[in-house]
């Protein structure tokens, strides 16, 4: 666990960079800057991916969901690595989808980035071979993306290797212990993985009133309500999947390597499986706005029945969608942040502002 944990040295070393140049933070507090930096281009690049699926109001949504999800909320800002595994996960995906327009040297650059990126968080490594395996299909592409990142893990390994007298060299050994490790002990302790799938990327409105009042019922107590919760993911994961278009075979091809972490992972926790975001949030984003049009359709023909004209905003899908989705983003802010309404504020309404639909 040693390596494991002295090969992500890139983002301890610069949050001790940032507290040399600005001594009046402590290293926690340049942590913790650091670390919403991470989070916040998080959520820009939700935004990017969430345009490529559905225009400005799926990128608005993608953002919103992102930033405000149990996950990001609970750990994004805390004094752990998290935060830049979240943000390079879906940078990954991002390229991905914007590979047609890269040059050669963009490609080289956003393998290269990506790259620099496993050694804030190990999974940006498995986003990097994504990345290279995205960019097979351009032929010549895919030789300036293994340029990119083989030149800076040439470098960077060679000199920790000096500076830290080979402690990395036993990596690729360490990660095949750990492969076989959890492939003979797939049951992880805690619920299983359905449940806390759901749990990470909870979409279940019937939870809302407990938030209000500041309380989240612990995943497993109540096996009816995890049932439901359940049910509600997978209606919306595969809704959302379906009406995912041309990006569903990507999307296919980037499931495997998100899920080799939690795989690896010793517990399915919400920490670990959230790595799997850039998967399903354009995807659940996708399936709420989908779904959103029973509602709309409804209201459309009350509208038709009772001749009320002037209500025709109100058969707009999205509409609900977006009160949907920030009815989700309230409650888990009002229940990660104990109702402090002035940091709601600052957490919901700012993504709104700044990624208007």
């Amino acid at each position: 666990m040693g390596i494991y944990v002295s090969m992500r040295f890139l983002t301890p070393l610069i949050a001790s960079l940032i507290h040399q140049a600005l001594p009046v933070l402590d290293l926690i507090w340049s942590f913790a800057f650091l670390n919403c930096f991470f989070w916040f281009g998080g959520m820009l690049v939700a935004y990017g991916i969430g345009l490529r699926f559905g225009g400005r109001v799926s990128g608005f949504l993608c953002g919103l969901f992102y930033t405000t999800s149990i996950s990001v909320l609970a750990y994004g800002d805390a004094v752990l690595t998290d935060s830049s595994g979240y943000f390079f996960v879906g940078l990954a995906l991002y390229f991905a989808l914007r590979q047609s327009e890269f040059s050669k040297l963009r490609t080289s650059l956003g393998s290269a980035i990506l790259a620099i990126g496993g050694f804030c968080h190990p999974t940006s490594f498995l986003a990097s071979l994504f990345y290279l395996f995205s960019t097979l299909k351009y032929r010549w592409k895919v030789l300036w993306a293994l340029a990119g990142a083989g030149l800076v893990l040439v470098l960077v390994l060679e000199v920790v290797d000096i500076l830290t007298n080979g402690v990395l060299r036993n990596l690729p050994s360490f990660a095949w212990a750990r492969f076989v490790y959890s492939a003979q002990s797939l049951n992880r302790p805690g619920l299983g993985l359905p449940i806390e799938l759901a749990w990470t990327f909870d979409l279940f409105p019937i939870q809302a009133l407990d938030q209000l009042r500041g309380v989240r019922v612990p995943v497993g107590t109540d096996p009816v309500r995890d049932t439901l919760e359940f049910a509600c993911f997978v209606v919306t994961a595969v809704v959302g999947f379906w009406y995912a278009g041309g990006h569903r075979k990507l999307l296919t091809l980037y499931l495997p390597f998100l899920a080799l972490f939690p795989f690896l992972a010793p517990f399915f926790i919400d920490r670990y499986l959230f790595t799997l975001w850039p998967f399903f949030i354009p995807v659940l984003v996708t399936g709420v706005r989908n779904i959103a049009r029973l509602p709309a359709k409804a209201v459309l023909l009350f509208l038709k029945k009772t001749r009320l004209s002037a209500g025709l905003a109100l058969a707009n899908p999205d509409l609900y969608a977006i009160i949907f989705l920030f009815a989700i983003a309230i409650r888990n802010s009002l229940f990660a942040i104990g109702l402090d309404h002035t940091a709601i504020t600052l957490i919901y309404l700012g993504p709104s502002f700044i990624l208007r639909p």
